[in-house]
This record gives structure tokens, C-alpha cells and sequence, in this order.
């Protein structure tokens, strides 16, 4: 409307037109033209950056209003990943937004090693990270898996990890129980300055691929070594 105010909100302190109609549609996008897009795009981040606007449980917050620009059909990994590296001082419930929507662009994989860097591992965002690899696994090669875990595994981003992710990282690998992911496996068990709540993942893990025929040897192992030793506690992880 023309009583709305003008201007484009910049980051954090801006105030988006109040009185212009955004589209609150996340699903059918792919029929808008380029520059609908563009357009929608822009309402949207104007409404994630505006620092008056509620955060969460409203029907345009700052956090719907940047989940819905991540899932722009024009939104490119580019696009979010430059929004996180500019916003440095961006509220928690943004970056994780930002972060999860990294895997609804047309690339969802090709983000994998983005959200596994060093600069995530060692805040609270590694949490997102992971679920992030784990969401893509239907759509990775599990040589691709093994890379990125091998990675993450490996000092110096070992040190990083938080025990949230490695527990996380062990689920993946069981997820695709191939011969080396199943090695990973029955390797962090046994390696002897493991977290005990990571031990833990890795035995619930072994128990869990007992059943899968190909692997099921290595894991025996692993639960027998576990069940011979005598601080193992009587409940596993659920």
C-alpha cells in the first residue's frame, strides 16, 4: 500500500514496508518466474532482518521468513552461505535456519563439506551440521560418507568434535553399514581416549548391524569385548 514505509531493511536494523503483502507459500514456488522470485526473495529477508519483527510463532517471524527464503527455488547455496559469512553477529535461531537450509537448495550434497568445516566444529552449531549429513544420506554415495567421516575423524578436526556430533557421525556410518564404515565403527570403540558416552553410540551401533549379515562378524567383536568388560553399564543409549 502507499502508506507503507519505503526503504529495503538492512541487516538486523531495518524495517521492512509493513503494508506490502508478503507470499506466505513454501510449497508450488517452482511456477513463479525468476524475477517473482527475486522479488519474493527480497520481501523475505527484509522480514528476517528486521529487528522489530517477532522471532519465532508468528505468521511472518524473522525465523518463517528466512526458512521460506531458503526454499526459493532461485536461493542457491551461494546465497545462504554468504548470509551466514556477512551476518556474523546473527541471532542462534537465524543461523540454524540458515544452516538447515543449506540442504534445501537444488545441491543438497554439495554443501556437505561447508557445514563439516572447522570454523562449525567447535560451536553449538555443529548440532544442525550433522543433521544436515544426515538428511542427505538417500542421496550420497557411500564413498562420499566415508570421506567426510574420515575427515571429521582425522586430527586436527578430531579435537573439535563435540560429543553430540561423534555420537552423531557413528549413527550416519551405521546407516550405511559397508565393511569400512563398520570398521570406523568398531575402530572408535576401541580407541582408548574416547569419550564414554561416544563408546556407548559405537556398542548401540554394533548391536544394531548384528542382524545385517555382511558386517555382522566385526560387530560381534565389539559386543563381546564390550560384554567382557567390566565398567560397561547395564543400559545402552536409546
Amino acid at each position: 500500500g502507499r502508506g507503507g514505509r519505503g526503504g529495503r531493511g538492512g541487516a538486523f536494523g531495518g524495517r521492512p514496508r509493513a503494508s506490502v503483502f508478503v507470499l506466505p507459500a513454501v510449497r508450488g514456488l517452482r511456477r513463479l518466474t525468476s524475477e517473482q522470485c527475486k522479488n519474493l526473495g527480497e520481501q523475505l529477508l527484509n522480514n528476517a532482518w528486521d529487528a522489530n519483527a517477532p522471532m519465532q510463532h508468528a505468521e511472518m517471524s524473522r525465523v518463517k521468513a528466512l526458512r521460506r527464503y531458503t526454499c526459493l527455488p532461485s536461493t542457491t547455496l551461494n546465497d545462504i552461505a554468504n548470509i551466514i559469512a556477512e551476518q556474523p553477529e546473527m541471532p542462534v535461531a537465524l543461523q540454524e535456519v540458515a544452516l538447515r537450509g543449506l540442504t534445501f537448495t537444488d545441491e543438497p550434497t554439495a554443501c556437505l563439506s561447508y557445514v563439516t568445516a572447522p570454523k562449525f566444529l567447535h560451536t553449538d552449531r555443529t548440532r544442525v551440521c550433522i543433521y544436515s549429513v544426515k538428511k542427505c544420506l538417500p542421496l550420497m554415495q557411500p564413498s562420499d560418507l566415508t570421506s567426510i567421516i574420515s575427515t571429521l575423524f582425522a586430527v586436527p578436526r578430531r579435537r573439535q568434535l563435540k560429543v553430540t556430533t561423534h555420537k552423531e557421525c557413528l549413527r550416519a556410518l551405521a546407516a550405511m553399514p559397508t565393511p569400512k564404515h563398520v570398521e570406523m565403527i568398531a575402530k572408535e570403540f576401541y580407541h582408548p581416549k574416547i569419550h564414554r558416552d561416544v563408546r556407548l553410540t559405537a556398542l548401540h551401533c554394533a548391536c544394531r548391524l548384528l542382524r545385517v549379515e555382511e558386517v555382522s562378524e566385526k560387530m560381534w567383536g565389539v559386543v563381546e569385548s564390550a560384554a567382557a568388560t567390566a565398567t560397561t553399564p547395564d543400559r545402552l543409549p536409546s
